[in-house]
């Protein structure tokens, strides 16, 4: 063998005394002899088969030797990089540090393990951990041996597992943090404080050195060097670091100096390295310590022969195969018969290309080893002869099954997050973006690259109140999990809802560190449930309110004064059969909409309401109006619509009006649409084109044949057993669950149409039938509560009772016998009353009170807040709860005064020891702000419907179902 000229004469010296080494060897088996140790030819060939990098220097820094391994990694052929500068292979603002760091090895004689950033032949940057030894030889001359290996992809890997094993994972690294003036501790994690020993208060009174074995302040000092002069972004080296029980490891340490606005420290990251050290040093101290390398590694090494089919294993590779070491080398063909056959053809291509062509391979196969399936990274190369003949593969073997398996679990995760059928994404601490997966890219519209780096309010629709915000970070920084549904807006403008949660993810010391969003995409479910709830509401041809939801709207308005108005428009059917229903619809918008202008143009926004009849029919209801005025009105919309065009082709039309008054023409709603119905008969019969408000002359045959009709009805429906009971449940603000119900009362026709309370309540209090109606609510309601009692369900109901109920003798006696005939729990019985019923007969009212609350029975206050008197009644009532007038509720989120009205309700009736029950809360807001200001109880529609009690379909929110 010839050596480069180059080489120095000491050097050729130790070459060719290795040259001589393999001769006398080849001379042994030449002559047959047979005490030659395997393990001798398996370290001849540790220079060429291992798998770590290796390369030797002189003190100038220039390439010695390298061996194929040291090639493979940065792309250069040997005769590349020998006699060339060692820093060829380093990105240029790296070099001049690396020329130091050479200097100070050859000072020192020594260099811990490093990691560098280098670059391949082609130009991609890797990452390299780097071991470096003194070599001297015969003469004195001294050399640099480094042995490198490619941690680019376990680097790669590690930082995606960082970004999702936040998550899944915790990190068992040890982090101290250190004042950079005094350089005491100021902090570690969990993992340091277990591993030294002392616990943080202790750990805070010493200096960093008091940690180290040997060390003194000015040795520490020099280690930090110019780390907070910015001219190194960190420092890696190695120190002994002594627990409080006086037991010492070799550790590397990674410092870095970190500013971040006002405040600074030195963050240093410590990394037990007393095994690999050892098993570094024994690489350098002997070739004996390859086995013991190999060992700690895994790696174990073969080689095999030409003709022979004999694999000649390292002890290393037994161990790996758990077979005793002693074994007879196994023949290859044996071996494949550990391998399952699916991977016989790559491994046979394999070794045949290496074999007829001298192709080195890297392959990764199963191996059956102890009855279990392992996963084996395999190395090989072909070693050639001086004419270019294969003589012999060698190569290296690692079980990497556990490595296999922590991929593929980092795969599922990754997965499991990216099939998603939910938007995700992670943020840090302060709510930048760090991830999303596919789904968010769909929903939004943006792609990741353009939201990594933002923070969610991207999304914001504008249309979340602050409150929300301030309730959510409030929620999630506390530790604890925010559920609700947000409105959001997409990268094209348009909007999307998303329900779902965000959840605090912690770190090693129960700190939070990132958080997690999931979110359903429920825009097309909110969408149709707000249709649902508008054509419940609406008419959808006009918009206005459909019939129902005017009569119910107007029910309310009996505690107050108003005019009505029912209008018709003259002739409607002959518009329609001349033109066309299309044509006709059209028209009909028109008028409406002339008559919303007209009243947007005179009215206050809140204190009308419209609702459409029938086909030519609309009806109004305006609040505090008296009858002069309600004319002028009427006069004005008349006029306007017998002057306006309302088709292209020049139809006119005319419309007729019948008014009323509350309370001078009617007490409830079924009368008073009667007298309207009544005025408007004679506004047509008068000519039509005209507004008429209601005489009692106009239709009183009519009005008492309603009556009488409406008693006969309430009498009918007693006897047919047609009053029903409908629960509306009642939310705990607190914890948002559901265990109360209000019962409501419903007739149903014979036709099996259900009518409010509305349209029979009053005519049955004018008749004397109220007591009776609520005696049914009342005794359904105790065989309801009975029953769920024996199902193990322990739920509360209350009812309304009204003023003759007080009065009446022998109510209070139905209601203790109803009570214990049913086996309901009377403390589970709630009795709502009205101030204005108690106080018109005080004494039997506090009568009935005191019976009933004997008993176990509890009463709330109806409609509290409406009256002037009601806080004088309070404590004589001895009333459990109090519950908000709706009227205060309905706009709590806009009206500041309402908010005022309610907060003073709230502290009185704590003061009191009463607690609170807020009615018609219709909106998300509302709930927030009557949770805020402490609100007990709340009761709406955003809640539940009233229902008959099984459906759960009437809850919205809430943990329990009914039924």
């Amino acid at each position: 063998m010839s050596h480069p000229s180059y080489l120095p004469q000491d050097l050729e010296s130790l070459l060719k005394g290795l040259e001589r080494r393999i001769a006398d060897i080849s001379q042994v088996l030449e002559k047959g002899q047979k005490d030659l140790d395997k393990e001798d030819l398996l370290r001849l060939q540790a220079w060429d088969v291992a798998d770590t990098g290796l390369c030797v220097v002189d003190e100038a820094g220039h390439f010695v030797d390298v061996n194929p391994a040291y090639t493979r990694i940065y792309g250069y052929d040997r005769d590349e990089l020998l006699a060339r500068h060692f820093t060829l292979v380093l990105p240029e603002e790296k070099k001049e540090t690396a020329r130091r760091a050479l200097a100070r090895f050859f000072d020192m004689g020594e260099e811990p393990p490093m990691e560098w950033e280098v670059r391949h032949k082609d130009g991609r940057p890797l990452r390299i951990l780097a071991t470096a030894g003194l070599l001297k030889d015969e003469a004195g001359k001294r050399y640099k041996i480094t042995s490198v290996m490619d941690v680019t992809e376990a680097r790669r890997n590690r930082d995606l597992q960082l970004r999702l094993g936040r998550i899944f994972e915790s990190l068992q690294e040890e982090i101290f943090l250190l004042d950079p003036a005094t350089f005491l501790f100021q902090d570690a994690n969990a993992s340091a404080l277990q591993n030294c020993g002392y616990d943080l208060g202790a750990l805070r009174s010493m200096h960093a050195w008091d940690l180290f074995m040997g060390m003194a302040e000015g040795d520490f000092r020099d280690v930090i060097g110019d780390l907070s002069e910015g001219r190194e972004c960190g420092r890696v080296v190695t120190a002994h670091i002594c627990r409080k029980d006086k037991t010492c490891y070799e550790a590397e340490l990674r410092l870095q100096y970190i500013q971040a606005e006002d405040t600074s420290v030195y963050a240093m990251m410590v990394r037990d390295i007393t095994l690999s050290m050892q098993t570094l040093r024994a690489l350098q101290e002997s070739e004996e310590t390859l086995s013991e390398a190999q060992q700690v590694a895994g790696i174990g090494s073969w080689k095999m022969e030409r003709g022979t089919g004999v694999l000649r294993w390292s002890r290393q590779m037994f161990r790996n195969m758990k077979m005793p070491d002693d074994d007879a080398d196994p023949d290859f063909g044996v071996f494949l018969k550990q391998v399952p056959e699916t991977d016989h053809p790559r491994i046979q291509a394999a070794v045949d290309a290496a074999w007829n062509e001298g192709r080195a391979f890297h392959l990764e196969h199963g191996v059956r080893v102890g009855g279990e399936l392992r996963i084996f990274s395999v190395n090989g190369r072909a070693v050639t002869d001086g004419q270019g003949q294969v003589m012999r593969l060698v190569g290296t073997s690692q079980d990497i099954t556990e490595n296999k398996k922590v991929q593929a679990e980092l795969h599922k995760l990754t997965m499991a997050i990216e099939q998603s059928t939910n938007v995700v994404f992670i943020t840090d601490r302060h709510g930048t973006i760090e991830y999303v997966n596919k789904v968010f890219e769909r929903v939004t519209g943006y792609v990741r690259e353009e939201v990594i780096g933002q923070n969610p309010r991207i999304l914001a629709s504008g249309e979340t109140r602050p409150e929300t915000y301030a309730s959510l970070w409030e929620t999630i920084l506390s530790g604890h999990t925010w559920r609700g549904d947000f409105k959001n807006k997409t990268k094209n403008g348009s909007f999307y809802w998303g329900k779902g949660l965000i959840s605090p993810v912690r770190g090693h010391t129960g700190e939070i560190v990132n958080f997690l969003a999931i979110q359903e995409d429920t825009t097309e479910k909110k969408q149709a449930e707000e249709r649902a709830l508008y054509l419940e509401t609406y008419d959808v041809q006009t918009g206005l309110l459909n019939r129902d939801s005017f009569i119910r709207r107007l029910s309310e308005e009996f505690s107050g004064r108003g005019v009505g108005m029912l209008i018709d428009i003259d002739g409607f059917k002959l518009i329609n059969d001349q033109i066309g229903y299309a044509r006709g619809d059209g028209v009909l918008r028109r008028l409406i909409r002339m008559v919303r202008q007209t009243l947007e143009a005179r009215l206050v926004p809140e204190s009308w309401f419209m609702g459409r009849f029938g086909g030519d029919q609309m009806a109004l209801f305006v609040r505090n109006m008296g009858g002069a005025e309600a004319l002028a009105l009427g006069e004005e919309i008349r006029s306007r619509v017998e002057s306006g065009r309302f088709e292209e082709g020049g139809v006119r039309v005319t419309v007729s009006a019948g008014l009323a008054l509350i309370p001078e023409h009617a007490g409830d709603g079924v009368t008073f649409l009667a007298v309207l119905d009544a005025a408007l008969g004679k506004a047509k019969e008068f000519g039509k084109n005209r507004c008429r408000i209601f005489v009692p002359e106009d239709r009183e045959g009519e009005l008492k044949r309603a009556t009488f009709y409406q008693k006969q009805r309430i009498l009918d429906a007693l006897a047919s057993d047609r009053f029903d009971v409908w629960y509306q449940p009642i939310m705990r603000l607190s914890d948002r669950s559901i265990a109360h119900y209000e019962a409501l009362v419903r007739l149903r026709e014979p036709d099996g149409r259900m009518v409010l309370p509305g349209a029979f309540i009053q005519a049955a209090e004018r008749h004397g039938l109220v007591g009776s109606i609520d005696r049914v609510v009342a005794g359904k309601t105790f065989v309801c509560q009975a029953g769920l009692k024996k199902r193990g369900r322990i739920v509360s109901f209350s009812m309304n009772l009204s003023g003759r109920d007080l009065a009446d003798a022998g109510m209070a006696s139905f209601m203790k016998r109803s009570i214990l005939e049913s086996g309901a729990d009377p403390g589970q019985l709630i009795f709502e009353i009205t101030e204005t019923a108690a106080i018109q007969d005080m004494d039997r009212a506090l009568d009935f009170i005191r019976q009933m609350k004997a008993l176990g029975c509890r009463f709330s206050l109806d409609d509290f807040g409406v009256g002037f008197t009601s806080f004088v009644y309070l404590r004589e009532l001895g009333v459990d709860f109090i519950k908000i007038d709706g009227s205060f509720i309905r706009k709590l989120h806009e009206r500041q005064e309402d908010r005022s009205v309610v907060r003073a309700i709230v502290q009185m009736a704590r003061e009191m020891g009463i607690q609170t029950v807020a009615e018609f809360v219709e909106q998300a807001e509302t709930m927030k702000l009557l949770t805020d200001f402490g609100v007990d109880y709340g009761q709406g529609f955003l809640i539940g419907k009233p229902a008959p009690f099984g459906s759960a379909s009437s809850i919205t929110i809430g943990r329990q179902e009914l039924g």
